[in-house]
């Protein structure tokens, strides 16, 4: 895992080519990279990204206590769960710092039948997912789409979701 400490000799140029994200990996289909003190993002919607696809692989419905350009805070909204993960934006930065999470479930997530149990995975989610595959072949029928959602994710997506 990357963890990143403020040099004040280098410039906010030098640091962009030095960095790679925390969300980095090398299979395009893996978002079950946890997340860990200290963890840095390129900016605020990549962070978001890798918090809606965990919960989605993970199987969990997420709850945006606080989101705004300087701080992002997102729990589990399961029952009293402690599921929780808070990040901050550096001053002067875009990048984001992970400070503070608590990765422990204490809720029951049980998979609802049919349907979109994992809110998490809304129509922008899933397009995000499949906009590359859908470029080289424009005959990516839903029936496929949700047949990848299946394979790859490990979810069941509705027609109004494809």
């Amino acid at each position: 895992m990357f963890l990143f400490q403020l040099n004040p000799n280098l410039s906010l140029d030098k640091l962009k080519l030095q960095f790679k994200s925390a969300a980095y990996t090398e299979d395009p289909y893996d978002f079950s990279k946890k997340f860990s003190i200290g963890n840095l993002y390129r900016d605020r919607i990549e962070l978001k990204n890798h918090i809606k696809a965990y919960a989605v692989v993970n199987k969990f419905n997420l709850e945006h206590v606080l989101s705004n350009e300087y701080k992002i805070v997102v729990r589990c909204k399961g029952h009293k769960c402690s599921w929780q993960i808070y990040a901050t934006r550096f001053l002067g930065s875009a990048l984001f710092r992970v400070s503070t999470y608590c990765s422990l479930h204490t809720c029951i997530r049980v998979e609802t039948e049919g349907g979109n149990a994992y809110k998490a995975a809304s129509s922008r989610w899933v397009a995000s997912r499949i906009k590359q595959k859908l470029r080289k072949d424009p005959n990516y029928k839903p029936s496929r789409i949700n047949d990848d959602m299946q394979i790859h994710h490990n979810i069941d997506v509705t027609y109004n979701i494809v």
